[in-house]
């Protein structure tokens, strides 16, 4: 393999991390996630930040037990445009003890690299922008059947 062609999966990998990290947590990884996400990405991370802060998550995660997941569909990276640029597509799904609400989320950004790597950006990479559409959102209001994690029962929920 080629050097670009290495470089081109660890852009990939350098992604997916954002991805999963930024669109997938529970009250107890949010702060961890969303940290380790930031190191991935430029400038438009604070704007992303504020968006959540915005909104409350940490809070709404706690008060109305959610957890999310992300289910990465498709990843494309293109080297020869300066800078780097590509799009990823994903699956998130918010999950509640009443069923689940899952959009398609599609991607398309820009990656440059640092000048050097540490333990919290591994790649050298950041990404710069980060152009997002949303599908509606789809709700299956069956229980969950695969919540790894047991969830406190409440029978007398509003």
């Amino acid at each position: 393999l080629s050097a670009s062609d290495m470089r081109q999966y660890e852009y990939m990998n350098h992604v997916k991390t954002f991805v999963t990290n930024w669109y997938a947590f529970d009250e107890s990884s949010y702060e961890k996630n969303i940290s380790l996400a930031l190191n991935l990405i430029g400038n438009k991370g604070k704007e992303m930040l504020n968006e959540y802060n915005d909104v409350n998550m940490l809070n709404s995660l706690i008060q109305k037990n959610i957890r999310y997941g992300v289910r990465i569909k498709d990843i494309e990276i293109n080297t020869h445009t300066i800078p780097v640029s590509g799009k990823i597509t994903f699956t998130q799904t918010g999950y509640r003890a009443r069923g689940s609400i899952s959009r398609e989320i599609e991607a398309e950004f820009t990656i440059y690299d640092m000048l050097s790597r540490s333990e919290e950006n591994a790649h050298g990479a950041k990404i710069e922008d980060w152009i997002v559409h949303y599908s509606a959102p789809i709700e299956d209001n069956q229980e969950e059947y695969n919540n790894t994690q047991p969830e406190k029962s409440d029978e007398h929920e509003n």
